[in-house]
């Protein structure tokens, strides 16, 4: 699934009444007693503790979790995790974290509520090519 599929996908599920959210989290390096460790956090809550917080951001790794919350108001999440020897990227992670979320939904939703599977199921239909 490419980056623009999963935009127009994410744009037809809200249209449903499903809520999507992304948290992206980088490493930091936080130095601590002449000591440096990497810290795993939010861009946003990193800039909360220093103003220059960015600055400190490692290129390498980290995580993007997504998760699916449908009209019902049940949850379904997963996570994209990025090797410490690649160069982090959200959208890669946004899309496979997406695409996993969207597959534990869909398991659910078969089983439960077979007309909402087939209502997902005819979205993804449409806008994955």
């Amino acid at each position: 699934m490419t980056n623009a599929q999963t935009t127009s996908l994410v744009t037809a599920l809200k249209a449903k009444g499903f809520r999507v959210k992304a948290s992206h989290l980088r490493f930091y390096r936080e130095y601590k007693d002449n000591k440096v460790q990497l810290v795993l956090t939010q861009n946003s809550d990193a800039v909360k503790l220093a103003k220059d917080a960015l600055q400190y951001a490692t290129p390498k790794g980290g995580k993007t979790v997504v998760t699916i919350t449908a009209p019902s108001g049940a949850e379904f999440w997963s996570e994209s995790l990025c090797s410490p020897l690649d160069t982090f990227n959200k959208h890669v992670g946004y899309s496979t974290a997406f695409r996993r979320a969207l597959k534990v939904m869909m398991g659910h939703l078969k089983n439960v509520d077979v007309q909402l599977y087939n209502e997902v199921l005819s979205i993804v239909k449409a806008n994955v090519v």
